[in-house]
C-alpha cells in the first residue's frame, strides 16, 4: 500500500520481495557505523524477519514504518517510520536511514515530513521524539530542519564494537508543528 508520494519519492508499506534490497540497503557500512540498532552483517533472512515484525508493530499500533522509493526509478533507498508508539502517553520516535548512496540528498527529511504528518494529523500523537548518535550530525541536523528541539545528551549510552557512544535526544511536540507554517501547506 502506497502511503504516499512526494515530489522524488514513493513511500509505501514493505512487500516480501523487497527483503533482497533491504538487506542491500541495510547491510552497508555506512548504515552499520551511523545506527545503533543495525546489526554489521543484515542478510535477506533477517530482512524477511524484520518485514514481518514491523506488520506485527502496524497491527498493534505501536509502530508504522515504510519503505522510500526513487520515483523515478523505483529504486529502494531508505526506511522512515514512527515507532515505539504509546497511546497511553500519545507519543512515539521518528526513525530512518537512506543508502549511503543516495546521502546528503534531502531524502530524509523529505520522509520525515510526511512523518509528521502522520504523527500529529494522523495518529494525533502529543510528541514525537528522536534519537541519533552524537557523531552522526547529519540525522541531528535532518531533525532540526524538521523543526525538533535539541534536549539533550545521554553520555556513554551505546556500546558499540567496543567503543562508547552518546546519544544526542531531540523532540518536537504537537503545537510545534501546527504552529509552522512550512509543514501546513
Amino acid at each position: 500500500m502506497v502511503l504516499c508520494t512526494t515530489r522524488r519519492l514513493m513511500i509505501r508499506t514493505y512487500e516480501d520481495a523487497d527483503a533482497e534490497s533491504v538487506a542491500r540497503v541495510f547491510g552497508t557500512d555506512g548504515v552499520y557505523r551511523t545506527t545503533y540498532a543495525i546489526p554489521r552483517d543484515y542478510t535477506k533472512k533477517r530482512a524477511h524477519w524484520w518485514i514481518k515484525y514491523i506488520r506485527s508493530t502496524a497491527k498493534n499500533r505501536t509502530g508504522y514504518e515504510f519503505g522510500m522509493f526513487l520515483l523515478s526509478t523505483g529504486e529502494y533507498i531508505g526506511n522512515i517510520g514512527i515507532v515505539n508508539i504509546s497511546s497511553l502517553h500519545n507519543r512515539g520516535d521518528i526513525t530512518y536511514l537512506v543508502d549511503p548512496a543516495h546521502w546528503g540528498k534531502g531524502y530524509a527529511t523529505e520522509g520525515g515530513r510526511v512523518m509528521l504528518t502522520l504523527a500529529f494529523r494522523d495518529l494525533k500523537l502529543k510528541r514525537l521524539g528522536g534519537s541519533c548518535m552524537s557523531c552522526n550530525g547529519a540525522s541531528r541536523r535532518v531533525m532540526e530542519k524538521l523543526g525538533f528541539s535539541f534536549e539533550g545528551t545521554s553520555r556513554c549510552e551505546l556500546l558499540k564494537d567496543g567503543f562508547y557512544y552518546d546519544i544526542d535526544r531531540l523532540s518536537i511536540l504537537d503545537s510545534e508543528y501546527f504552529s509552522t507554517d512550512k509543514f501546513n501547506g
